[in-house]
């Protein structure tokens, strides 16, 4: 057993996740194993929502994919989403998709994750189904902006408020240069920024212009 398991969607490769998966890189060199990220599609929200939601991603997969290789990621494995799977009980999850899989010595997730049927296996019981499974969990606490968590949830919202071809190009530039920050997003609706060469995608939206995607 070596190396070192993530789990999440990683949608938009926000601050937070970064914090995770570099958490998680280091624990598997550490160990001199392979890192791996478990990850989901479609988006789960979109398969437990109990009415149609037209949820697009702010980072889709081939582009997660990607991304996530580029910040030292060795394997992504991105899961169908199904009902099914949800209804698993923790152990069962654990048994089927990370321990047969990938025999990690680390499981690195949010202090907030839970996964399995109702969000049972949250870290304190993943804690305890790891060590007769021979991982040990580790809990990364969340980021806080501006007195607030960082979440996809939250990008989502500051991205909408801006504008989806707003919300784009700083996302795009978030995932090349990890520069991205969310309060720029927010304040961006309010910019008089002009069409000048500091903005080459020519959006006035767009307040991070120095990782512009299209400079």
């Amino acid at each position: 057993m070596s190396g070192a398991v993530t789990i999440g969607v990683f949608d938009g490769l926000h601050l937070g996740h970064r914090d995770i998966l570099a958490r998680a890189i280091d624990r598997a060199r550490e160990d001199s194993g392979p890192c791996a990220v478990v990850s989901f599609d479609p988006h789960p929200d979109l398969v437990l929502a109990k009415s149609f939601r037209a949820l697009a991603p702010l980072t889709p997969l081939p582009e997660r994919r990607a991304r996530l290789r580029e910040l030292g990621v060795d394997t992504v494995d991105a899961m169908p989403f199904t009902r099914e799977l949800a209804a698993l009980s923790p152990e069962e999850f654990v048994d089927r998709h990370l321990v047969q899989r990938f025999h990690p010595r680390w499981l690195v997730v949010g202090e907030n994750f839970a996964l399995g049927h109702r969000r049972a296996g949250d870290v304190a019981r993943l804690t305890e189904i790891g060590r007769p499974r021979g991982f040990a969990v580790d809990a990364v606490p969340l980021r806080i902006e501006d007195g607030t968590p960082v979440s996809s949830t939250r990008v989502r919202e500051l991205g909408a408020a801006t504008g989806s071809q707003g919300w784009s190009c700083a996302a795009m530039a978030s995932a090349a240069r990890s520069d991205f920050r969310l309060r720029t997003c927010a304040s961006s609706r309010k910019s008089s920024l002009p069409r000048t060469a500091s903005t080459p995608c020519g959006r006035a939206s767009c307040r991070t212009p120095r990782a512009c995607p299209r400079q």
